[in-house]
């Protein structure tokens, strides 16, 4: 049997990784929604029209370039200001989703067999039947067990003697995954 992971506990950057990489997922999914994607290609259309219009309609298309401009800032302003804010609410939401989670601190220990992995913790304990697991991704730290589209199990790196071990570990989760996902 392949060596299993020590116990450990995420570190802050394994815990941001992980929730980054969440993250991801999730925002790929939402990019997928019609009312995102045309939203946000007919929004600044109708901006332009609308100042095409104001133009047209109340400056017989000689609306002074100063004016023009102008408008046109204050659009791209109020723009860059949604987007800071978005970034720094996405930023401040992960942080405190941590804080709120006293779980993601817990020392763990994962171990795998024909079954599927196992998660233990002191407050909690969980088996995820490899036929409910849906992949398995690698970073440069750590091996990703995705048990649905949004949600990952972090294995570290570190939580093996060496990075042999890791990667004969992934080797093994792969091949029971993939025992229990037949193509």
């Amino acid at each position: 049997m392949t060596r299993q992971p020590t116990p450990f506990a995420l570190s802050e950057t394994e815990a941001h990784t992980l929730m980054g990489v969440q993250s991801q997922n999730q925002a790929q999914f939402a990019r997928g929604g019609k009312v995102q994607r045309w939203g946000a290609g007919v929004a600044p259309i109708v901006a332009l029209g609308v100042l095409a219009a104001l133009n047209w309609c109340v400056y017989d298309g000689a609306m002074p370039a100063p004016l023009f401009f102008g408008i046109l800032l204050a659009y791209l302003f109020g723009l860059g200001t949604t987007i800071l804010t978005l970034v720094l609410f996405t930023k401040d939401t992960k942080a405190r989703m941590l804080r709120a989670t006293p779980q993601v601190w817990e020392t763990r220990t994962i171990t795998i067999d024909e079954a599927g992995l196992r998660q233990k913790t002191d407050t909690s304990q969980a088996t995820f039947l490899w036929s409910g697991i849906n992949k398995i991704d690698v970073t440069d730290t750590m091996l990703l067990v995705w048990i649905h589209k949004f949600s990952a199990i972090a294995i570290p790196h570190r939580a093996f003697p060496n990075i042999a071990d890791a990667r004969a570990f992934e080797a093994e989760a792969r091949k029971l995954l993939a025992a229990h996902h037949p193509a």
